[in-house]
């Protein structure tokens, strides 16, 4: 792996290494505490951190283990995780959680008041304020800034009787989709040490693959959720952003992103019904209490359940049909193939759709999450280390905009059109222009919903996540920034959409890309050359499908997700 690019401060320096003593001489204690331990406990701590968010919860029901013990085996779990690799993805441990859990254990509520998180430790993303916490974004010099209060989620999880007991890392500036973070560690994908682990919420992703947390909470702007689920192999969940709410959740600049952008909140877990037990105990009264402008819309059970509506329609496609669209490779496309086989063995009608005018979408996403040029990542990122990704969109900011067009014809003529962003990404200097972004955000959302509609009454769709599974570290910009598509355009959209794992790429996937590959060299498509010939070391990667509904339909797409991963766990009997 290349060297980060320092850009060295003394101050800069003193923080980060001040920050790293801080946070080693805290994992020291969390491991002396947890040696005193017995051997019968380290056993029966084993064992309760290897069951199911379910089993937890029937067990704290049922007095069969007691919050403290699962918060003590999901800690001992995340230490060993740290020990053996260094790769846990955590920033540090919740020191109140402790307290809370031995309140739960030793004054336990009433069965009626329990919730389905009751007494279980939840892992969450350092983007949601936690009272007393920096949120570094893996920049140093926010190190030392603890924030003033719980954000309202931490809040509501809490009331619930959930025990926040870690801080997850995000990849720098919460922005790219590598395991870069100068602060915590770099990060690298589970599976594969080559291979990333995706972003922004990586740390997530990292510690529930490895089994180090029992369910998690991530955020995601154009896929911080879905992309490194799918990377590492597990299921996560972006809502309709405007059913939980972002109160303390922490953005670079909330100026600097356009309506109807905004950062959406939401649950990582291994299974599916993880993710629902989240949804339940947060789409309820307390946050709407909380947060009056989130729509007081409780879980719709019967929508999830099925109860309404058995045979849904269901949209598909394996691959967004555009030249200038970076194409996804074979193991993603048979993974898609799979996913429409069990939802119509299933009883649903499933029909072939395409998303209208892709080229237009991706121009809308990138003006309307970074209007200002990327002035304020050029801001943040002065005097810190930075990875190639971080870089490349630093020198990608400094281009004059008369250069612009001139970068993307060369771009497109050595590297390929899908890397041809630099116009695209140009900064919005007077207010019709913002205003007009906005506009034909909301045009391209009718027409989005009006196209589901004509081409045959669709409720969901099912698509992919990414263009290929995991990529290699050290992959240029060019490849790992474009596949931003196939999940930025249901947060341009505000829909909601999940991410649900669909086994491994095989041999056969990498011996396609590898035929295919020459194919698109004697067609003199490079772009889709290397992009298929980068799939080389992709065997045994996990793969993954999207699940995409309408505003506010995020039970239905819960449901479909489950229906997709229990149907894939059938057919591997």
């Amino acid at each position: 792996m290349s060297q980060p690019k320092i850009l060295s401060s003394p101050s800069i320096n003193k923080k980060l290494l001040d920050k790293k003593c801080e946070l080693s001489s805290r994992f020291t204690f969390f491991e002396n505490k947890l040696k005193q331990l017995t051997d019968a406990e380290r056993g029966k701590l084993s064992g309760i951190a290897r069951l199911s968010l379910d089993q937890l919860s029937t067990g704290i029901q049922n007095n069969s283990v007691t919050p403290l013990e699962v918060l003590h085996a999901f800690q001992s779990k995340v230490i060993e995780i740290q020990k053996n690799s260094g790769n846990s993805g955590i920033c540090e441990f919740i020191s109140e959680a402790e307290d809370e859990a031995r309140q739960l254990t030793e004054n336990p509520r009433s069965d009626d008041k329990k919730s389905p998180l009751y007494g279980i430790p939840v892992s969450v993303k350092e983007l949601l304020s936690i009272r007393g916490y920096d949120c570094t974004i893996g920049l140093i010099k926010l190190i030392g800034q603890p924030k003033s209060e719980d954000c309202v989620v931490i809040r509501v999880l809490r009331k619930a009787g959930a025990v926040p007991f870690v801080l997850t890392a995000t990849s720098q500036l919460a922005l790219t989709t590598n395991g870069f973070n100068p602060i915590f560690g770099n990060m690298h994908n589970p599976v594969s040490e080559k291979h990333e682990p995706g972003g922004s919420s990586t740390g997530e992703g990292l510690l529930i693959c490895q089994g180090g947390s029992p369910v998690g909470i991530g955020t995601d702007l154009l896929g911080s959720i879905r992309i490194p689920s799918a990377f590492c192999g597990i299921c996560g969940f972006k809502p309709t952003a405007t059913r939980i709410s972002t109160i303390g959740v922490v953005d670079l600049d909330p100026r600097n992103v356009l309506p109807p952008f905004r950062v959406a909140v939401g649950p990582m877990g291994k299974r599916v019904v993880d993710l629902v037990r989240v949804m339940q105990v947060l789409f309820e009264s307390s946050m709407f209490d909380m947060d009056p402008i989130v729509p007081p819309i409780p879980f719709k059970s019967d929508v999830y359940e099925a109860k309404d509506r058995k045979s849904l329609v269901i949209g598909y496609y394996d691959t967004i049909d555009d030249p200038s669209i970076a194409q996804t490779v074979p193991s993603v496309r048979r993974a898609v193939a799979r996913a429409v086989e069990i939802v119509k063995n299933a009883g649903h009608h499933v029909i072939p759709f395409s998303p209208p005018r892709p080229l237009d979408a991706l121009q809308l996403i990138l003006r309307a999450v970074n209007p200002d040029g990327g002035q304020t990542a050029l801001r943040l990122l002065s005097n810190e280390p930075l990875s190639d990704q971080t870089q490349a969109m630093r020198s990608a900011v400094t281009v004059p905009d008369g250069l612009r067009g001139l970068l993307d014809g060369m771009v497109r003529n050595h590297v390929g059109a899908p890397a041809a962003w630099a116009k695209m990404m140009q900064k919005l200097n007077r207010p019709r222009d913002l205003l007009e972004v906005m506009h034909q955000l909301r045009v391209y959302q009718r027409e989005f919903l009006q196209s589901m509609e004509q081409t045959g009454h669709i409720d969901v769709l099912i698509c992919p996540v990414w263009a290929y599974p995991a990529y290699e570290k050290n992959t240029p910009s060019f490849y790992s920034n474009p596949p931003m598509i196939y999940t930025g355009l249901y947060n341009a959209l505000d829909f909601p959409a999940g991410s649900v794992p669909l086994g491994q790429v095989t041999r056969e996937d990498v011996e396609q890309s590898k035929e295919l590959a020459k194919e698109h060299g004697k067609a003199k498509d490079r772009y889709h050359e290397h992009l298929l010939t980068m799939q080389s070391e992709s065997f045994g990667l996990p793969l993954a499908v999207q699940v995409v509904g309408k505003p506010y339909q995020d039970e239905m797409v819960l449901r479909l997700m489950h229906e997709i991963q229990i149907g894939s766990e059938l057919n591997k009997r």
